[in-house]
């Protein structure tokens, strides 16, 4: 019989069917249904592995925000898992907070070595195009007073802040010391060359633009300023610099440009409701009222609890500025960086997983690090800068070592059989023999 049917009498569904509904429904054009669906699993049971599933759903169709608040409940619900640590990186790498990432994606392998979950984060750690490049000769105490500049401005000292750095740029004129520099600077007729300055250092970053956009602004250059806003549009890809640009779009009032970006943005991640939020603050501020509210309609059909959704739904009248959605994912990055302290982030983390996943039907992931790391201790500096640049040459005798370290004589001799250089890679086997050899 079925609901609709005169004097059936309706049930609730278990949180499984829920769940499997979800599943099935996990595709490219039902992810609102699928995310529905596991929200009712969950409201249901509150199991931890239902939140990391929605979580999981959720990051796929760009709601970060929703992702991260979803793995605050599964944390809260069974603690600390390699899902968990893998999808806290993946939103962090979202919001452009990459020593975050790499740290939960580091936690992951640790958690899981060898399998398939901490192969894929692996994958991530080796080919994401990560930002951070090698500081320029004699500016490490540039960069220091930057840091204590920071600090300063931080506790609101704002005339300590300004004498470090002044201290930074005289040390070094890096990109990090020019903008504070220029930020701290009485006009913006005196910043403006700081500014630039901190363009020209940071040809990739999309902060020193809009810092000068703002500049030029406050000069009264509005045709500059745009310019450069909308050289930054081009540049904006993740989710904290759409939002970086959206608000110093609405402040200076480039609501059309913030509204464009954001539609643009949309237009891969049409469910995002962080970007459909920026979507909809920019209409307001272009008093299309009608229009925002179908779009934060939208919002919480997605996500019923979107906090900012339902603040704005109940105050349909706030032009209030943007406030940051990302309250949740300092909060998992501590929780990351907590699991095994011992085992810090690295090179030998990434090379225990490569082996680990390359001998996982001969040998537990436990054996390979047992013979591992022990080796690794007495490496040199510039044998483990080879492994950590994966040289051809030094991954094959690592190879070698684990094979006879783990009895697999056959295969060691087979490998050997066929090596070019098999001289060599003997007496490098004979010298990683005798630096263990007390172990």
């Amino acid at each position: 019989m079925k609901q609709g049917e005169k004097g059936v009498v309706p049930f609730e569904r278990p949180a499984a069917y829920w769940a499997r509904k979800a599943r099935k429904a996990y595709t490219p054009s039902r992810m609102t249904d699928a995310a529905l669906m596991m929200r009712k699993a969950l409201e249901q049971t509150g199991d931890g592995h239902v939140a990391l599933e929605l979580a999981a759903i959720y990051r796929s169709m760009h709601c970060i925000s929703a992702a991260e608040r979803y793995l605050m409940k599964a944390a809260a619900a069974s603690g600390i898992s390699p899902d968990l640590c893998f999808e806290t990186g993946m939103c962090a790498l979202e919001r452009q907070e990459e020593a975050l990432a790499e740290n939960a994606l580091d936690a992951c392998i640790r958690m899981a070595p060898g399998s398939a979950l901490a192969h894929e984060a692996q994958d991530v750690l080796e080919n994401y195009p990560w930002s951070y490049q090698k500081p320029e000769k004699r500016t490490a105490r540039s960069l220091a007073m930057s840091h204590f500049a920071r600090t300063r401005l931080q506790k609101g000292d704002v005339k300590g802040a300004r004498e470090r750095a002044e201290a930074a740029w005289q040390r070094g004129k890096t990109g990090e010391a020019a903008i504070l520099h220029g930020m701290l600077q009485k006009t913006p007729q005196e910043a403006e060359r700081y500014v630039l300055h901190a363009v020209e250092k940071m040809p990739g970053q999309t902060q020193p633009l809009l810092l000068l956009a703002q500049v030029y602004m406050q000069q009264g250059k509005r045709q500059m300023a745009a310019d450069c806003m909308a050289r930054c549009a081009r540049m904006s890809d993740t989710l904290n610099q759409v939002e970086s640009f959206c608000l110093m779009a609405w402040q200076m009032g480039f609501a059309e440009e913030a509204l464009a970006l954001a539609e643009e943005k949309l237009k891969p991640h049409p469910c995002s409701t962080d970007l459909l939020l920026l979507k909809c603050q920019s209409l307001m501020r272009l008093g299309r009222q009608d229009k925002a509210a179908r779009v934060l309609q939208t919002v919480l059909d997605i996500d019923p609890e979107d906090v900012c959704g339902l603040w704005y739904a109940k105050h349909p009248q706030s032009n209030a500025p943007y406030v940051s959605r990302m309250m949740f994912l300092p909060i998992l990055g501590m929780m990351t960086s907590a699991v095994r302290a011992g085992q810090k982030r690295g090179p030998l983390n990434r090379l225990l997983h490569t082996f680990a996943f390359a001998l996982r039907e001969e040998e537990a992931a436990e054996e390979v690090y047992a013979v591992l790391i022990p080796l690794w201790r007495k490496l040199s500096t510039r044998e483990k800068k080879k492994l950590d640049e994966r040289d051809p040459g030094a991954m094959t005798e690592i190879y070698l070592y684990l094979l006879l370290r783990l009895g697999q004589k056959e295969k060691l001799q087979q490998a050997l059989s066929i090596l070019p250089g098999r001289r060599q890679a003997q007496r490098r086997l004979a010298r990683f023999l005798y630096l263990t050899q007390e172990d």
